[in-house]
């Protein structure tokens, strides 16, 4: 009768062919003559050793299987070249990944040339402030020829009237005090060979030496007009006490204000301009006029010959 044998004696041989597909066959041997019995999956055959190292065995012989399939088919295409992480060279390749052709630049991105593929190079913008300088200079330099031109044209048309004068002629009498006759009567023979013109007409200028207190008088109503020759277009006294004798009693006669046309010792000569009976505008101007034409250097000269300083 054979004896049975014992769990620690009997050794179990498992193969598993595929753990996905859900077929376990599973064979046991229990008999030392060699008959092998089914064993299901979850059935326990009493042995002491696992189903997983046999597991990770069958797992790492599948691995070097597919790679040995892998390394032959490699040699069978030579030029064929795989890339570590990837089972397929033969895809497009992104903007960043060699091919071996030639690959896409990015917008921005350098060639190697001069220009920059995918980007407009910036304009250059022009500086305005220039052209505005020059403008500018421009119209200062064409108002400065237009006013010179303006002032020439100006002084030819009174130049031409003068010569003409076609406006007619006014007379200005001046009275003045005797010690400044002499340099007032050459400025007047000057003014009346200009043929100067006042408000379109030639004003002829005539001078005539009184004492300040003789026209004073009359000018005041203490004496008659006809002492003087008539009321006077300007006088010229020696002193400025004169002129406020006059403000003061015949405010009314006085036609610009007295201004200094020279200076004595004890002498301001102020010269004003008169208004009244028989003195129309165009005289009145002329007489103002008259007292800046004194105050220029040349009549200023014949004050100083005469030993009168000048204003």
């Amino acid at each position: 009768m054979r004896r049975e044998e014992s769990a620690a004696e009997r050794t179990e041989v498992i193969t598993r062919h595929d753990d996905t597909s859900g077929d376990y066959p599973i064979t046991a041997r229990n008999e030392p003559s060699g008959a092998f019995r089914a064993v299901g999956r979850g059935e326990n055959t009493g042995s002491h050793r696992t189903l997983e190292r046999e597991e990770a065995t069958d797992s790492e012989t599948t691995s070097r299987r597919g790679r040995r399939h892998r390394e032959a088919a490699d040699d069978e295409n030579p030029g064929r070249r795989r890339v570590p992480g990837r089972s397929d060279t033969t895809a497009p390749s992104g903007k960043s990944e060699t091919t071996g052709s030639h690959r896409t630049l990015g917008k921005g991105e350098a060639t190697g040339s001069h220009r920059i593929v995918g980007k407009k190079a910036p304009r250059r913008r022009i500086a305005t402030w220039p052209i505005a300088c020059a403008v500018l200079a421009a119209l200062i330099g064409l108002g400065v020829i237009g006013w010179n031109w303006a002032d020439s044209e100006l002084n030819s048309r009174a130049e031409a009237q003068a010569a003409s004068c076609s406006g007619g002629t006014s007379q200005m009498r001046i009275l003045v005090t005797p010690s400044v006759q002499k340099p007032v009567t050459a400025a007047a023979d000057r003014w009346n060979q200009a043929a100067t013109v006042v408000h379109g007409q030639c004003v002829h200028v005539t001078v005539e030496a009184k004492p300040s207190a003789q026209v004073l008088d009359a000018l005041v109503g203490r004496t008659n007009l006809d002492a003087i020759g008539g009321l006077p277009a300007a006088w010229l006294p020696e002193s400025s006490y004169w002129v406020s004798e006059l403000t003061t009693k015949k405010p009314e006669m006085i036609g610009s204000p007295a201004q200094s046309v020279a200076s004595a010792r004890s002498a301001d000569y102020p010269f004003i301009g008169l208004t009244g009976q028989g003195i129309d505008d165009t005289v009145l101007r002329a007489a103002q006029t008259f007292r800046e034409y004194l105050e220029q250097p040349p009549q200023q000269a014949d004050f100083a010959a005469a030993g009168i300083k000048t204003a």
